[in-house]
């Protein structure tokens, strides 16, 4: 009965989480390219552009502006297509 008592115990414990609802990122599909649609820090809705070849992250002045972002340094990106 321990034995029962156990395995229902490991059971719940290890099923229970996976009954979570997966997260829903709104999106929009634009001249073959993925835009997410999202705020951040209480902003109006921002649309960034899903770039899994990009190396690093850009955002256009205007954006920065509306969510009080700073910037601390430079980079030098390249896209997917160079």
């Amino acid at each position: 009965m321990d034995f029962l008592y156990l395995f229902l115990t490991t059971f719940i414990i290890i099923f229970i989480p996976a009954q979570n609802k997966p997260a829903v990122i709104p999106f929009s599909l634009e001249n073959n390219s993925v835009y997410i649609h999202c705020k951040v820090n209480n902003s109006d809705q921002l649309k960034f552009l899903f770039d899994t070849g990009a190396d690093g992250s850009v955002i256009n002045t205007g954006s920065k502006k509306d969510i009080n972002l700073k910037i601390d340094g430079t980079s030098a990106n390249k896209g997917s297509n160079g």
